[in-house]
This record gives C-alpha cells, sequence and structure tokens, in this order.
C-alpha cells in the first residue's frame, strides 16, 4: 500500500515537473512573440508599461488626455485595438498595463490588487508624464479602479468613463481556475505547471463569451498580446485580482454618491460578464452627474462592438466645460 501511494505521489510530481519545463519554455515564447509597444514608467509598484500617443492633428483647443486602463485577462493591448487609433487623432492618448499584467511590474505582489492601490499607482504613471485632470476610462474590473481614483483624488479628474463595469458585489463568484490562482500556496504551483498549458486549450472559452453576442474581432489573441495573461506572474496577479474584488467595491459601493466628476457610464444589455443591472445602472443612479448609456444588444466589450458610439461618448466628455460637472444628473438614455 505504501509502495502504491509512494509510485502516486512520484507520478504526480513528474508530471508537475513535465508541466513546469512546458510552462517555462512557453514563457520565453510569449515574451518573445509580444514584445513591450510602449515605454516604462518608475513608480512604488515596479516599473509600469504605457503607450503614449497623439494627438495626430493639433487641436484647435488644448483637450484632456484620455486614460485607458483595461480590465481582468488582459492587458493595454486590448484599448490599444479597440480605441487608441480612434482616439488620437484629437487627443493625447495613453493606455496602460495594470501592475501585474502585460509588461507592467506588481512589486507589492498581492498588496497591489486593491483596485484603489492601482489606481495610486496610475496616479504616479500620469504624475511622472505629466498629466494633470485627464479623462480616466476603466473597463470590467478596472471599473472599479477608476472609480477610487475619482473618490481618493477628488478635483483631478476632467472626467471618468465607466466601460461595462464591475462596481457592486455579486452573488456567483469568480471562476475556479481564478479562484485556485489567487490562493497564497496553491495559487503559485498552478500558475507554474497547470495554468499554462489549460489556458492555450481554454482561450477560445474566455474570449468567447466575454463578446458574446458579438464576436471577437479577426485574430484577436494575437493582436491584442492576450497570451501575455498566460504567463505565471500575470496568473497570480490576475487570481488575486478577482478574489479581492468583490469585498472591496462591497466598501467602495456605499460612496459612489460622493464622485462630483462629470461621468458617463456605458454598458450593453446583453453583457453576461459584468451584469448592466448590478453594476452600470446602480453606479450610474449613484452617481450626482453620470448619464447612462445603453447599447442594445451589446456584450461586455462595447469599444470593441459598438466603437463607434463609445469613441462619441469618450470625446464629448473630453470636449464638455468641467464647469458644468456638478450639474444636475443627465438623463439617462434607454
Amino acid at each position: 500500500m505504501l509502495r502504491a501511494f509512494k509510485n502516486v505521489v512520484g507520478t504526480i510530481a513528474g508530471v508537475l515537473l513535465l508541466f513546469a519545463g512546458v510552462t517555462a519554455v512557453g514563457d520565453f515564447l510569449i515574451d518573445w512573440a509580444n514584445p513591450p509597444i510602449g515605454q516604462f514608467i518608475d513608480t512604488s509598484s515596479g516599473r509600469q508599461h504605457v503607450l503614449d500617443v497623439g494627438p495626430e492633428d493639433k487641436p484647435a483647443q488644448p483637450t484632456p488626455a484620455i486614460v485607458l486602463v483595461h480590465g481582468a485577462n488582459s492587458n493595454l493591448g486590448d484599448m490599444r485595438l479597440a480605441l487608441v487609433a480612434r482616439l488620437r487623432s484629437r487627443n493625447r492618448v495613453i493606455a496602460i498595463d495594470r501592475p501585474g499584467h502585460g509588461w507592467s511590474e506588481r512589486a507589492g505582489g498581492a498588496a497591489d490588487a486593491a483596485p484603489r492601490r492601482q489606481a495610486a499607482v496610475v496616479r504616479e504613471v500620469l504624475s511622472k508624464l505629466g498629466v494633470t485632470r485627464p479623462v480616466l476610462l476603466g473597463h470590467s474590473w478596472a471599473g472599479a479602479l477608476a472609480a477610487a481614483y475619482a473618490l481618493d483624488y477628488p478635483g483631478e479628474l476632467h472626467g471618468l468613463v465607466l466601460l461595462a463595469p464591475a462596481t457592486h458585489p455579486w452573488a456567483t463568484g469568480v471562476p475556479w481556475h481564478f479562484g485556485l490562482a489567487g490562493t497564497p500556496w496553491l495559487g503559485p504551483l498552478f500558475a507554474r505547471t497547470l495554468a499554462q498549458p489549460l489556458g492555450y486549450l481554454m482561450l477560445d472559452r474566455f474570449v468567447g463569451p466575454a463578446f458574446a453576442p458579438q464576436g471577437a474581432p479577426p485574430d484577436y489573441v494575437e493582436r491584442a498580446s492576450i497570451s501575455l495573461a498566460l504567463r505565471p506572474a500575470t496568473v497570480m496577479a490576475n487570481g488575486e485580482d478577482l478574489n479581492r474584488l468583490e469585498a472591496f467595491v462591497a466598501a467602495q459601493a456605499t460612496r459612489y454618491e460622493l464622485i462630483k466628476t462629470r461621468t458617463v457610464v456605458i454598458t450593453g444589455t446583453a453583457d453576461g460578464i459584468v451584469s448592466p443591472r448590478i453594476h452600470a445602472r446602480a453606479i450610474a443612479a449613484q452617481i450626482p452627474a453620470a448619464q447612462l448609456v445603453v447599447l442594445q444588444g451589446i456584450g461586455h466589450m462595447p469599444h470593441h462592438a459598438d466603437t463607434a458610439r463609445v469613441v462619441a461618448a469618450i470625446e464629448a466628455l473630453a470636449a464638455a466645460d468641467q464647469d458644468a460637472a456638478a450639474a444636475p444628473r443627465a438623463t439617462h438614455r434607454p
């Protein structure tokens, strides 16, 4: 019996070592195939990777910079693919890899998982770039980050865009693999052995639901460098972010009435990832200067599925007179 047990343990250890070797090679190949496309800014959480472009045409009137922050399982490549080229003609556009994602470091480990902490790192980046009073967009997970920024640094934003945002507690938890990746002991073992091979097999299952009922753009995984999310350090960072999000937004949601920044909340009625009712509609009702834009039949990726309307909303906010930011609540669009 003892011998059989030892054989089983030896077999499991051998399999894990094999997958660890496969992951190490895969890590190298992912880095080689997806090099950084921007610059690096030193912060308290290590070097942060930033794409800073435009404007291509000098506007007649100065406009605020537009800062784009991606959601979970992603990096700035998603924002670059959907929005950067469309916005940069008249605006300075800055897309940021969140700490621990893409090519950004995460010096604080799990302590840097809180949206409030990541908002502080984004603020450091913007300060070093000389950016003041930008329009800040947060997609999905980063909706909580963007809201935290508006709460913690009142008066420092020209405008706030919450795109399919995660802002309130929900009842369904997170998928098992994200929960496992964010645990202190099993998480690193999972991330360094099984997560990457399984992730390659399941990429379509991750990407498809995010875009449903629309389809992903052609070659989306390659063009947006989504495989960067399969590296062990990023797997763990993503798990930590998702595991800690619900408790964070449960506390933060009681303060949204304090946000005085002019805000646009954009959601799709067919979003199956982040419930429009629980999140977007709720926060739009709480923020005094919020406008709710509801896109019929659109899923969790409005910036890809209805780029023109998302860009129009961002540019209108950038062009708005900030003195009117505390005006009465805008009429919500059905």
